[in-house]
């Protein structure tokens, strides 16, 4: 401890005190004092370790809103979600009702092998109940080097003894796609979601494009860039050469010590096809860098409400004992050369939280990448916010299942289901009054659920595609002839 406090503090001192006239040393009396000092006088007992690691977030947020301190932990993870993969068991959970729940395998990974099931609720992870437990804490816990065990207890619904697991940790991949399908009200259009850019994902998009395209023929396809806050320039560069002619600009770098620009290089694998790109407040970064170089160059219509607008460039530098800095060295420019970056509020409002009424549509404003059909997107209610938030609808799908309920891909909600599912949010202590303003979106929620526990979550979300102002506008600018009717649930 004494050891990773002094190099922290060091490190720390250094990088304070390094421009005066006294120097580091005295840096480090100046650091070394005022630790005293807390030991000392202060009335309890601190980590001195966060103390220090603290200390550096807050010189780097003095910088700007995107550079900072990553800790080991923070460190391992943006290196796993780079590479794409991590080494654990293969489930992917959530909290409900403080339960340690299981909400599906992954496909092919050691718990899919070993007959984990959604719904099962890990109660220990190698002896350790986890009714207690983080989120973060009980994943880092599964986590772990490659052929080591781990031994999970779970309940299971039905099942009267709970049952032990002895799993070895396996490569898990970490897909940076989220979903690819086609689109429920459109046979002719595809649509994959992203959720970041790393390493592998040009090449997964490249792989589900070529399956969409080889198996349904598709003439069109939606990219949805929501809530995709970035990752890899690389990723989003290759991306954009897919679909644009050679020897276009995609974006510059400029910086204090770096003047980049990138060009598309290859012809486009896919020059008829016709796109869409879905963004919102969410997407930033890699995300506007795409969304920008297709719109600027007239190869795809932009759908849904300004970007983000994070047009900073972050250099990942490794410190000692696998800790690092993500500092600020550039900024994104456009195939236009608007900067991406918008203005945020110094120290005390880093981020700008009060963005301006018009920020969606005023050109004048830095910043972000504005969409060229502007729609808004419809916020779920409160009540069924409460309701996913509580893993409500999972957990009546789980309910219905076990009940021997038959699910198919049309099935419509009944007035009888509605009922049932509100006795049993009762049963969850959830005493819920339906509106009947909010009936149509809980049909939604509920079919979603159901579909997802039978099928697939792919085949879910279509339930969701089908009914989203955002991707229904997308579609009906890429087939106007389409007739979209709202779905029956």
């Amino acid at each position: 401890m004494k050891r990773t406090v002094t190099g922290l503090l060091l490190l720390f001192c250094l990088c304070l005190f390094s421009g005066e006239k006294e120097g580091w040393e005295q840096g480090i009396r100046t650091c070394t004092a005022i630790l005293d000092q807390i030991r000392e006088h202060h009335p309890e007992t601190p980590d001195e370790t966060e103390l220090v690691q603290a200390s550096l977030h807050g010189m780097l947020a003095r910088l700007d809103p995107h550079s900072y301190y990553l800790d080991p932990a923070a460190f391992r993870s943006m290196f796993e979600d780079q590479r794409g993969n991590y080494f654990g068991i293969g489930t992917r959970i959530r909290r409900i009702e403080n339960r340690l729940t299981v909400i599906a395998p992954i496909e092919g990974t050691p718990a899919f092998q070993l007959g984990i099931l959604p719904g099962d609720v890990i109660v220990s992870i190698d002896g350790d109940p986890t009714r207690d437990m983080s989120l973060d804490e009980a994943m880092k816990r599964l986590r772990g080097q490659e052929g080591t065990q781990v031994s999970i207890v779970v309940e299971r619904q039905g099942i009267p003894q709970p049952l032990t697991f002895r799993i070895a940790r396996a490569k898990i991949p970490l897909s940076t796609l989220t979903h690819t399908l086609v689109e429920p009200a459109d046979p002719l259009t595809g649509y994959i979601g992203l959720r970041t850019f790393g390493r592998n994902t040009a090449s997964e998009f490249r792989k589900a494009l070529e399956a969409l395209i080889n198996r349904h023929d598709i003439r069109r396809l939606v990219i949805d860039l929501r809530w995709n806050t970035g990752g890899s320039l690389a990723a989003a560069i290759e991306m954009a050469d897919f679909f644009l002619q050679p020897g276009r600009p995609i974006v510059t770098l400029r910086g204090k010590s770096v003047e980049r620009g990138f060009t598309s290089r290859e012809r486009p694998l896919w020059p008829e096809l016709q796109l869409a790109v879905l963004i919102n407040r969410s997407s930033a970064s890699a995300s506007e860098i795409l969304a920008a170089a297709l719109q600027d160059h007239g190869r795809a219509v932009i759908v849904g409400s300004r970007s983000w607008g994070k047009g900073l460039v972050e250099t990942v530098f490794n410190l000692p004992g696998n800790r690092g800095i993500a500092l600020t060295t550039a900024r994104y420019h456009t195939p236009r050369g608007r900067c991406l970056q918008r203005n945020y509020g110094g120290a005390l409002n880093p981020f700008g939280y009060r963005i301006p009424d018009d920020y969606d549509t005023n050109h004048a404003i830095a910043g972000g990448v504005i969409p060229d059909l502007l729609v808004a997107e419809t916020r779920p209610s409160r009540t069924v916010s409460e309701l996913v938030f509580r893993g409500a609808f999972f957990l009546f799908s789980r309910h219905l299942m076990e009940a021997g309920v038959t699910v198919t891909q049309d099935m419509i909600i009944s007035e009888e289901l509605l009922h049932r599912f509100q006795a049993f949010a009762g049963k969850l202590g959830l005493k819920i009054n339906i509106r009947e303003s909010e009936q149509a979106e809980i049909r939604r929620e509920i079919l979603r659920a159901l579909l997802t526990s039978a099928f697939s979550e792919s085949t879910g979300y279509k339930v969701f595609l089908a009914h989203d102002p955002v991707n229904r506008a997308a579609l009906e600018y890429l087939a106007p002839s389409l007739s979209l009717k709202e779905p029956e649930i």
